[in-house]
Protein backbone atom coordinates (compact mmCIF):
# COMPACT_ATOMS: atom_id res chain seq x y z
CA UNK A 1 0.00 0.00 0.00
CA UNK A 2 3.02 2.17 0.55
CA UNK A 3 4.32 2.09 -2.64
CA UNK A 4 0.91 3.68 -3.92
CA UNK A 5 1.03 6.70 -1.80
CA UNK A 6 -1.53 8.50 0.05
CA UNK A 7 -4.72 8.67 -1.85
CA UNK A 8 -8.38 9.63 -0.70
CA UNK A 9 -10.48 6.67 0.27
CA UNK A 10 -13.45 6.53 -2.17
CA UNK A 11 -10.46 6.76 -4.86
CA UNK A 12 -9.66 3.54 -6.84
CA UNK A 13 -5.65 3.91 -7.32
CA UNK A 14 -4.15 3.19 -10.60
CA UNK A 15 -2.53 -0.19 -10.30
CA UNK A 16 0.49 0.15 -12.61
CA UNK A 17 3.22 -0.02 -9.96
CA UNK A 18 5.25 -3.40 -10.13
CA UNK A 19 6.48 -3.17 -6.38
CA UNK A 20 2.85 -2.76 -5.65
CA UNK A 21 2.23 -6.13 -7.63
CA UNK A 22 4.93 -7.63 -6.02
CA UNK A 23 3.93 -7.18 -2.85
CA UNK A 24 0.46 -7.90 -2.82
CA UNK A 25 1.01 -11.29 -5.16
CA UNK A 26 2.68 -12.02 -2.22
CA UNK A 27 0.67 -11.36 0.65
CA UNK A 28 -2.26 -13.47 -0.71
CA UNK A 29 0.16 -16.45 -1.11
CA UNK A 30 1.13 -15.59 2.50
CA UNK A 31 -2.70 -14.92 3.74
CA UNK A 32 -3.84 -18.23 1.84
CA UNK A 33 -2.29 -20.20 4.45
CA UNK A 34 -4.83 -19.11 7.21
CA UNK A 35 -8.38 -18.59 7.51
CA UNK A 36 -9.04 -15.44 9.26
CA UNK A 37 -12.91 -16.71 10.47
CA UNK A 38 -11.19 -19.98 12.41
CA UNK A 39 -8.67 -17.83 14.01
CA UNK A 40 -11.05 -15.52 14.86
CA UNK A 41 -8.39 -12.33 13.38
CA UNK A 42 -10.29 -9.44 13.00
CA UNK A 43 -6.73 -8.33 12.01
CA UNK A 44 -6.01 -11.23 9.10
CA UNK A 45 -9.63 -10.43 7.65
CA UNK A 46 -8.79 -6.97 7.52
CA UNK A 47 -5.69 -7.76 5.54
CA UNK A 48 -7.73 -9.92 3.12
CA UNK A 49 -10.17 -6.74 2.73
CA UNK A 50 -7.22 -4.93 1.46
CA UNK A 51 -5.64 -7.44 -0.97
CA UNK A 52 -9.05 -7.31 -2.48
CA UNK A 53 -7.48 -3.92 -4.52
CA UNK A 54 -5.08 -6.06 -6.61
CA UNK A 55 -7.54 -9.32 -6.72
CA UNK A 56 -9.22 -9.82 -10.16
CA UNK A 57 -11.85 -11.50 -8.13
CA UNK A 58 -12.61 -9.03 -6.12
CA UNK A 59 -16.39 -7.61 -7.32
CA UNK A 60 -17.35 -11.60 -6.55
CA UNK A 61 -15.44 -11.29 -2.81
CA UNK A 62 -15.92 -7.62 -1.42
CA UNK A 63 -19.25 -8.76 0.14
CA UNK A 64 -18.12 -12.01 1.74
CA UNK A 65 -14.75 -10.58 2.72
CA UNK A 66 -16.06 -7.48 4.52
CA UNK A 67 -18.72 -9.43 6.05
CA UNK A 68 -16.38 -12.00 7.49
CA UNK A 69 -14.86 -8.75 8.78
CA UNK A 70 -17.75 -7.21 10.24
CA UNK A 71 -18.30 -10.33 12.04
CA UNK A 72 -15.24 -10.52 13.68
CA UNK A 73 -15.39 -6.97 14.88
CA UNK A 74 -18.82 -5.76 15.27
CA UNK A 75 -18.28 -3.28 17.40
CA UNK A 76 -15.78 -1.19 15.15
CA UNK A 77 -17.59 1.38 12.70
CA UNK A 78 -14.86 2.00 10.66
CA UNK A 79 -15.04 -1.89 8.62
CA UNK A 80 -18.54 -0.60 7.70
CA UNK A 81 -17.66 2.35 5.95
CA UNK A 82 -14.98 0.92 4.59
CA UNK A 83 -17.07 -1.56 2.91
CA UNK A 84 -19.87 1.50 1.90
CA UNK A 85 -16.90 2.89 -0.19
CA UNK A 86 -15.35 -0.47 -1.45
CA UNK A 87 -19.24 -1.32 -3.14
CA UNK A 88 -19.15 1.83 -5.35
CA UNK A 89 -19.36 1.65 -8.70
CA UNK A 90 -15.56 2.93 -9.36
CA UNK A 91 -14.60 0.13 -6.92
CA UNK A 92 -16.43 -3.11 -7.16
CA UNK A 93 -20.49 -2.54 -6.69
CA UNK A 94 -23.26 -0.42 -7.51
CA UNK A 95 -25.55 2.20 -5.33
CA UNK A 96 -28.13 -1.33 -5.29
CA UNK A 97 -25.84 -3.42 -4.20
CA UNK A 98 -24.57 -0.77 -1.06
CA UNK A 99 -28.39 -0.08 -0.18
CA UNK A 100 -28.90 -4.28 -0.37
CA UNK A 101 -25.69 -4.68 1.82
CA UNK A 102 -26.36 -1.93 4.09
CA UNK A 103 -30.03 -3.43 5.12
CA UNK A 104 -28.24 -6.63 5.75
CA UNK A 105 -25.30 -5.42 7.73
CA UNK A 106 -28.10 -3.53 9.80
CA UNK A 107 -29.63 -6.73 10.66
CA UNK A 108 -25.85 -8.44 11.47
CA UNK A 109 -25.33 -5.65 13.61
CA UNK A 110 -28.84 -4.75 15.10
CA UNK A 111 -27.55 -6.55 18.56
CA UNK A 112 -24.52 -4.16 18.50
CA UNK A 113 -25.79 -1.07 16.78
CA UNK A 114 -29.96 -1.35 16.34
CA UNK A 115 -30.25 0.16 12.71
CA UNK A 116 -26.69 1.70 13.19
CA UNK A 117 -25.49 -0.89 10.27
CA UNK A 118 -27.48 1.01 7.56
CA UNK A 119 -25.97 4.43 8.44
CA UNK A 120 -22.36 2.90 9.29
CA UNK A 121 -22.13 1.49 5.46
CA UNK A 122 -24.15 4.79 3.83
CA UNK A 123 -21.97 7.11 5.90
CA UNK A 124 -19.03 7.35 3.72
CA UNK A 125 -20.30 6.79 0.49
CA UNK A 126 -22.57 10.11 0.66
CA UNK A 127 -19.82 12.28 1.28
CA UNK A 128 -18.28 10.85 -1.84
CA UNK A 129 -20.89 10.66 -4.51
CA UNK A 130 -23.74 13.41 -3.22
CA UNK A 131 -26.35 12.01 -5.56
CA UNK A 132 -26.14 8.67 -3.73
CA UNK A 133 -28.77 9.70 -1.70
CA UNK A 134 -31.10 9.64 -3.48
CA UNK A 135 -31.30 5.89 -3.22
CA UNK A 136 -31.03 6.68 0.57
CA UNK A 137 -33.69 4.93 2.78
CA UNK A 138 -33.99 7.76 4.73
CA UNK A 139 -36.06 6.17 7.23
CA UNK A 140 -33.37 3.92 7.87
CA UNK A 141 -30.61 6.04 8.05
CA UNK A 142 -31.89 8.57 10.37
CA UNK A 143 -33.36 5.77 12.44
CA UNK A 144 -29.38 4.19 12.32
CA UNK A 145 -28.10 7.47 13.19
CA UNK A 146 -30.51 7.86 16.16
CA UNK A 147 -28.83 4.57 17.68
CA UNK A 148 -26.13 4.76 16.94
CA UNK A 149 -26.06 7.82 19.67
CA UNK A 150 -28.12 6.18 21.46
CA UNK A 151 -25.86 3.12 22.15
CA UNK A 152 -22.30 4.63 21.57
CA UNK A 153 -23.19 7.96 22.19
CA UNK A 154 -19.50 9.35 23.09
CA UNK A 155 -18.24 13.04 22.80
CA UNK A 156 -16.28 11.87 19.24
CA UNK A 157 -19.35 9.86 17.46
CA UNK A 158 -21.51 12.48 18.69
CA UNK A 159 -19.05 15.42 17.11
CA UNK A 160 -18.67 13.24 13.75
CA UNK A 161 -22.57 12.68 13.58
CA UNK A 162 -23.23 16.28 13.70
CA UNK A 163 -20.24 17.49 11.20
CA UNK A 164 -21.96 14.66 9.07
CA UNK A 165 -25.45 16.55 9.33
CA UNK A 166 -23.84 19.87 8.99
CA UNK A 167 -21.38 19.66 6.53
CA UNK A 168 -21.70 16.67 4.17
CA UNK A 169 -25.66 16.75 4.27
CA UNK A 170 -25.98 20.08 3.38
CA UNK A 171 -28.22 20.41 0.49
CA UNK A 172 -26.64 23.66 -0.48
CA UNK A 173 -23.06 22.48 0.19
CA UNK A 174 -23.34 20.00 -2.70
CA UNK A 175 -23.32 20.49 -7.19
CA UNK A 176 -26.56 22.16 -8.82
CA UNK A 177 -26.68 18.67 -10.58
CA UNK A 178 -28.29 17.10 -7.71
CA UNK A 179 -31.38 15.04 -8.51
CA UNK A 180 -34.77 16.71 -6.11
CA UNK A 181 -34.64 13.72 -4.41
CA UNK A 182 -31.17 13.83 -3.69
CA UNK A 183 -31.39 17.48 -1.80
CA UNK A 184 -34.62 16.09 0.13
CA UNK A 185 -33.61 13.29 1.68
CA UNK A 186 -29.89 15.19 2.57
CA UNK A 187 -32.23 18.10 3.91
CA UNK A 188 -33.78 15.53 5.79
CA UNK A 189 -30.93 14.66 7.73
CA UNK A 190 -29.59 18.25 7.84
CA UNK A 191 -32.05 18.98 9.43
CA UNK A 192 -31.31 16.56 12.50
CA UNK A 193 -28.15 18.51 12.70
CA UNK A 194 -29.98 20.90 15.92
CA UNK A 195 -30.92 17.48 17.59
CA UNK A 196 -27.61 15.78 17.69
Amino acid sequence: LAALGNGHPSTRPALDNKVFRHHFARAAEILDAYCAVELGSPLMAEARCDLLLAAPDAPDRVSDDFEDLIDLDPDNSSHMRRFGLRLLPRWYGSFDRIDDRAHETAERVGDIWGEGGYTWVWFDVLRAVPNAAERLDIDRYLEGMADILDRRGTQHVVNLMAAHAAVVMDPTSASDDLSATAVRKRASFNAAFDGI
